[in-house]
């Protein structure tokens, strides 16, 4: 399983007929310097909100990147090493299934 960190630059999602929520990563807070995980192509990251029983899980890492959205927070989103396959947001191999996502202490103040 790979790691990437970084800051939550965009979050798409199609209306029409898909289960699924799109993000990506940025290098700073600020900008639009892509995270890029293979081959130089933006990194898209993906998750499944199907009805089911794995929902619940993937709700609370939508909230989470929203949350890191809206301040700034820098995330660590585990993946696995390679693309996922059959699935691209923008171009061939640029889509990896968000494992799992953490929120980093860079940028949080207590």
């Amino acid at each position: 399983m790979k790691r990437t960190t970084g800051y939550v630059g965009s979050i798409e999602i199609e209306t029409e007929g898909t289960d699924r929520i799109w993000f990506s990563l940025t290098q700073q807070d600020s900008g639009d310097n892509w995270v890029e995980v293979a081959d130089g192509k933006r990194t898209w990251f993906q998750m499944k909100v199907e009805s089911g029983s794995a929902r619940e899980v993937e709700m609370a890492k939508l909230a989470m990147i929203l949350d890191a959205m809206r301040e700034g927070y820098e995330i660590a989103v585990y993946h696995p090493d390679n693309p996922h396959v059959g699935i691209s947001r923008m171009t061939a191999g640029d889509t990896y299934d968000a494992v799992k996502v953490r929120t980093l202490r860079t940028g949080l103040h207590f």
